[in-house]
């Protein structure tokens, strides 16, 4: 077991820390460089964007995804399972996607152009924080959703049913429900933020100066002094961002519930005016997840002055027979990202459980990654996979080979989407860990136990102990992996290869030029592909839920 601990902690280090330290080496000479006076109104301005928006997308989605949560997953509403259906639906949507979604709304140009929306002269696009919040805001209600879902589902059925006995639903839903749920809810609002502020997809188009928009600025405009002095500007932010985490982590298992093994449905609230919660539920849905792609689809058949069905069809059927097959190798990439990440966390998970030096490091390297902008991480990646190729070939540039060796085409010259790989499994293997590891202490102590008086070796206790009780949440895993990896560009698109490229950056470079048919058209492929994925995956969780029911039986 040690050797198997030595071996995926140093393969764990290569794998994430060395490409997210790597930028800062080359940084040094930002600290002696000439600083102008301009650079700290500017830090200022960074610091105050980062705020004012991480400040509002909390206050917008974090209460509404609570009450979406506690409405779909612990009342007895009608037509709940259609309602939690969009909510997962809307969480496979790319950001980009979202981005345009809203666009084709609320834009100068769109259906239901809105003075509070920006308005930029002279821009497809409009620009403000405002658009931005609320882009972000309805982007992370569906996280915030599932986050604090989980927790609700598994609150002690115990405590609410002692609580029950003297006392209403609605006291035992904010005295013993939702304070047992608190550790949950502190976990969406950390996920809300460490998302925001890292992202970049949505900043860009609405020209909101932070922190990771700087960067990303930088490295497209270039210039290696510019560059390393908004690195340097990063270096607070990670630090404070380090800090917060070791300081909430520990205390996370101390408010969230454990995970209940038993498949049986949590009690359910009953509902005294459930025609109007229903109307209320039913409005929010309408707003947040249907009309965004409402307006995809009149993006799609606008032409001239009226809608047509025909040209919506045209445009469609052109766009499939271009780019049908990208959108499909870039979920099974997405797919395929999501399993050895999951795995690699599922397998760290089991090895801290007896080591907590091992458990220190997996939160040191999850708190880096957490904390380190997408941009960062892009660049750290690409300057890793630079080295690496240079010194394979032992050249000044891995362009210089006449004949690329097989590593290079994999990592550089490409076409191929290992580099993609990397990048997501660096941003999302903190992701996976935190799913994966509660299911990991569930598992009883006796049986380990048992298969180490046996001497059966890691690969057996992994298979016929770990793996039947830790099924779902692996699967869980993989598909908020997935999720993730459909929509991420701020990282990946710095590190893909030739002929290999991310096709959410391909929507993100199309909207630079406007919301118009063929952006609408490719960001619908997407969203239909996605939904035989998920669809699919489905299917996949009901054999896997019936074989976890075998196995418990």
């Amino acid at each position: 077991m040690t050797l198997w601990r030595w071996a995926l902690a140093v393969g764990l280090i290569l794998l994430i820390a060395l490409p997210l330290v790597r930028p800062f080496a080359d940084a040094g000479d930002a600290l002696t460089a000439d600083w102008s006076a301009d650079d700290a109104p500017r830090l200022a301005q960074l610091f105050l964007h980062t705020s004012l928006l991480v400040v509002g997308v909390s206050a917008s989605a974090l209460p509404l995804g609570v009450f979406l949560a506690v409405l779909l997953v612990r009342t007895d509403l009608t037509l709940r399972r259609v309602f939690l259906g969009a909510v997962l639906v809307y969480l496979f949507l790319p950001v980009p996607l979202q981005v345009s979604a809203w666009q084709a709304i609320f834009g100068n140009d769109g259906l239901l152009p809105l003075w509070w929306w920006g308005n930029a002269p002279g821009r497809a696009w409009t620009a403000g924080l405002i658009p931005a919040v609320w882009v972000h805001a309805c982007a992370g209600l569906p996280w915030v959703v599932l986050i604090v879902g989980a927790g609700l589902r598994n609150v002690e059925r115990e405590l609410e049913e002692d609580a029950l006995l003297s006392h209403s639903y609605s006291w035992a839903l904010w005295h013993v429900t939702l304070p047992r749920c608190r550790g949950s809810i502190l976990a969406a609002a950390l996920w809300l933020a460490l998302y925001t502020a890292a992202d970049v997809s949505v900043t860009d188009m609405f020209l909101v100066p932070t922190f990771a928009e700087e960067i990303h600025t930088r490295f497209t405009l270039g210039g290696g002094t510019g560059l390393a002095q908004a690195l340097i500007l990063s270096v607070p932010y990670l630090v404070g961002v380090l800090g917060l985490l070791f300081w909430l982590v520990p205390s996370f298992s101390k408010h969230i519930p454990s995970l209940q093994l038993s498949f049986a449905e949590p009690a359910r609230f009953p509902l005294r005016r459930r025609a109007l919660w229903f109307t209320v539920a039913s409005f929010l849905c309408v707003i947040v997840f249907v009309l965004p792609l409402f307006g995809l689809l009149w993006k799609l058949g606008f032409a001239g002055r009226a809608w047509s069905l025909g040209h919506a069809a045209q445009q469609f059927a052109s766009v499939v027979r271009l780019y049908g097959l990208d959108v499909l190798l870039h979920i099974c990439v997405a797919a395929l990202t999501a399993f050895v990440t999951v795995a690699l966390a599922w397998l760290a998970a089991r090895l801290a459980q007896s080591s907590p030096i091992f458990g220190i490091l997996l939160l040191a390297l999850c708190g880096l990654a957490l904390a380190t902008p997408a941009p960062v991480a892009g660049i750290g990646l690409k300057e890793t996979i630079f080295d690496l190729v240079q010194r394979w070939f032992g050249t000044a540039s891995p362009a210089e080979a006449s004949e690329p060796g097989l590593w290079a085409r994999l990592l550089y010259n490409g076409p191929s989407p290992l580099p993609l790989i990397w990048a997501h499994c660096i941003r999302f293997f903190p992701v996976a860990l935190a799913i994966v590891w509660p299911a990991v202490r569930l598992v009883p102590q006796e049986l380990r136990d048992l298969v180490r008086l046996e001497r059966c070796g890691l690969w057996t206790e992994l298979r016929h102990v770990l793996w039947p009780y830790t099924a779902r949440a692996f699967c869980a895993a993989v598909a908020v992996v997935v999720a993730l990896s459909l929509g991420e560009i701020g990282a990946s698109a710095r590190v893909e290869t030739p002929g290999w490229e991310n096709f959410a950056k391909l929507i993100f470079d199309r909207m630079h030029y406007g919301i118009d048919a063929n952006v609408a058209a490719l960001s619908l492929l997407l969203l239909g592909e996605i939904l035989v994925l998920l669809a699919v995956g489905n299917s996949l969780w009901k054999v896997v839920v019936s074989k976890f029911r075998s196995v418990r039986v």
